[in-house]
């Protein structure tokens, strides 16, 4: 098992070389061993010690380790949760192979099994970003319908699925007046089966989902997070859990990557954290 450190943070190689961090609360830094041959088995006890664990699936671009998501995993360390996160397979210091949404899924379910198996009774949650949502629908979609769904589920950023979010990506707007543009662009990912069915996904998801969006986000544009919204309010089973959609207004300028600048961003997380059935979170 390797070791990283400094003594708050801590790697988990699996067999595919999928490095996974693992972020200490805040009340927990200062017990950690000064023998770091005890740190495997007190890092894994550390999870059955009722603080909220955070399985964080990040986006598209770099790795976990880019500088808004450690700004992020800093957020909720000083809440007292713990966050682990991961680099998928063809991501970071991960496996180097070609990344595919089956492989993706297959990475984050592999985790979340870990976490369960591994945390006792302390509350697990899921957090995606961007891509990391279609990833986090997609797994959680199958986990569920094993009777594994975790407390609750945050979706920063989302898009309905991948289709519609190339269709409105601004980067793509000067091709759709092509007669090819379908054959081009929609009918590849079609073909190679990674298309993030996120609206069809989290019709499975039956715990509590908490939205976040801004209206200023050109990257994935919140018309999709609202299309994704709908399909959770018009089709999920009629026991499912809460869902909630915060959207962030386009003056402050959060954009695509800085929802957690929100002056209310704490507390919002914290009260989903604490009672993730509420209806009203603002």
């Amino acid at each position: 098992m390797q070791m990283c450190t400094p003594r708050s943070n801590h790697c988990h190689p699996y067999r595919r070389r999928k490095v996974v961090r693992h972020i200490l609360p805040r009340s927990l830094i200062h017990s950690v061993p000064d023998d770091i041959r005890e740190w495997p088995v007190w890092y894994e006890s550390s999870l059955k010690q009722q603080q909220p664990i955070i399985l964080y699936l990040h986006g598209n671009k770099g790795s976990r380790a880019e500088s808004h998501r450690v700004e992020l995993y800093n957020k909720l360390r000083k809440m007292d949760y713990h966050v682990i996160t991961l680099d998928y397979r063809g991501y970071g210091d991960s496996s180097s192979v070609a990344p595919s949404e089956e492989g993706l899924v297959a990475d984050a379910k592999a985790v979340f099994r870990y976490l369960r198996d591994k945390s006792g009774h302390s509350p697990l949650f899921v957090w995606g970003h961007s891509l990391g949502t279609g990833v986090s629908c997609h797994a959680l979609s199958e986990l569920c319908q094993e009777n594994l769904c975790p407390q609750g589920l945050v979706l920063e950023a989302p898009f309905n699925n991948l289709h519609d979010e190339i269709r409105l990506n601004p980067l793509s707007q000067v091709f759709h007046s092509l007669p090819y543009f379908d054959w081009a662009f929609i009918d590849p990912i079609r073909d190679s089966g990674n298309e993030f069915k996120s609206d069809s996904h989290i019709t499975h998801i039956a715990c509590p989902v908490l939205i976040l969006h801004a209206q200023d986000d050109i990257v994935v544009p919140i018309e999709l997070g609202r299309k994704l919204y709908k399909a959770a309010k018009d089709a999920r089973l009629p026991d499912a859990m809460p869902v909630t959609f915060v959207e962030l207004e386009a003056e402050y300028g959060f954009g695509h990557l800085d929802i957690p600048h929100a002056p209310n961003f704490l507390s919002i997380i914290r009260k989903f954290v604490d009672k993730p059935e509420a209806k009203n979170l603002s």
